[in-house]
């Protein structure tokens, strides 16, 4: 009778067993149940919780990484062969507080070792303000910008910045910022789960943005494949904008993304380290140009105001786009007097000079000029006097 209860008890002990291992085998199922059976506005909810503290965890945040970027052949929207030999290697160091920002890149021209170029990228959100240096070293000159927004055919953006806070959106002609996108749109959101393997599918639309609004009408869409099992980390996605012109020409372009490899930081985010992105349009219907994103550092938490202020090396040959202005800079980074010129083509009445130091005035000459006048009135004074 002992035998019996104890094989009895060794069989339901194995049976709890294994259905508790089968159900730590895929928690993402169970996650995604329950996911699926909120209402919609929880789902919102639960899912802005998350993105929100996604976007507090970079409000601190530095990292290095590294972006090679080829074209390739287009294979019906698939990466095909390499075209040609070469392709752009850039290094990237991020310091992120808040909605302050600045990035460091450092050109590479393979096969050499060495930078070809360097550039460093500013954005004060108080004033709303970009400046940006960039420097080549065969001409050995700085030159500086300084504007309200990134001068993008210039200074590449940096793409890992998708998954950071960074500026409001409205600073760039699309929506850089995936997180702040989505929350700036909640009710806009179009879910779909479960999706595929277990994932979440969340998408939103955009209007795609001009400096001449008036050249364009146009939609833009960016649909992300969220992971729960990793703390709703999206995964892939695209972003994606169908324009058409004031001449009735039709374009659209579209970047997806992929991340490759993720790591857990502070025990609740998880953070890409290896993503990829392939941009494509019709434009440039027979290829693709595919780019990798990995990352070598990260610190949370260890940057300071000193990390994201600037300040114009001495000699930088500065163009204030918002002052209207162009100069070089002292050792201060302040403007030298002297080489202070207003842009070229701009109205008049749009220039605005930057407050210049008051000359000092010589006393010496000052008191000459006095007496000089009080001379001439006595001998006026006295040659009239005379005539009369």
């Amino acid at each position: 009778m002992n035998q019996f209860v104890l094989i009895v008890s060794i069989f339901i002990g194995l049976t709890v067993s294994s259905k508790f291992l089968m159900a730590e085998e895929s928690p993402s199922l169970s996650v995604i149940e329950s996911f699926s059976k909120l209402s919609l506005t929880e789902q919102k909810k639960l899912l802005a919780e998350k993105f929100q503290k996604r976007m507090e965890f970079a409000e601190n945040l530095f990292y290095r990484s590294e972006n090679r970027a080829e074209i390739c052949q287009n294979n019906n929207g698939a990466p095909g062969e390499r075209i040609g030999d070469s392709f752009s290697q850039r290094h990237f160091a991020h310091w992120q507080l808040k909605n302050d920002y600045q990035y460091d890149i450092e050109f590479f021209e393979p096969p050499k070792e060495e930078p070809l170029m360097w550039a460093t990228a500013n954005w004060n959100a108080q004033e709303g303000e970009c400046k940006n240096i960039v420097k080549n070293e065969s001409l050995g000159r700085v030159f500086g910008r300084v504007d309200t927004k990134f001068d993008e055919a210039v200074l590449p953006n940096d793409a890992y910045t998708f998954w950071l806070q960074g500026g409001s959106s409205e600073s760039y002609p699309q929506p850089h910022y995936m997180f702040l996108h989505f929350l700036e749109h909640q009710d806009d959101w179009n879910i779909v789960t479960p999706f595929e393997d277990n994932k979440i599918q969340i998408s939103v639309n955009f209007t795609p943005k001009s400096k001449k609004s008036s050249d364009l009408s146009g939609k833009g869409n960016i649909i992300t494949v969220i992971d729960p099992e990793k703390n709703y980390m999206p995964v892939r996605g695209n972003i994606r904008g169908d324009i058409t012109l004031s001449n009735g020409n039709s374009i659209w372009w579209m970047v997806e993304f992929i991340v490759q490899q993720s790591e857990l930081k502070n025990n609740d985010i998880w953070m890409p380290v290896l993503l990829k992105t392939i941009a494509s349009s019709n434009v440039q219907s027979h290829a693709v140009t595919v780019a990798t994103f990995k990352i070598t550092e990260m610190k949370q938490g260890k940057v300071t105001k000193s990390d994201v202020t600037f300040q114009f090396p001495e000699g930088t040959e500065v163009i204030d786009a918002i002052k209207g202005v162009s100069y070089k800079t002292d050792a201060n980074g302040e403007p030298i007097e002297s080489t202070i010129q207003a842009l070229y083509g701009l109205d008049p009445s749009q220039v605005k000079l930057p407050e210049l130091p008051k000359r000092k005035i010589n006393i010496f000459f000052i008191v000459i000029g006095i007496l000089m006048i009080v001379t001439a009135l006595y001998v006026l004074v006295k040659v009239h006097r005379q005539s009369n």
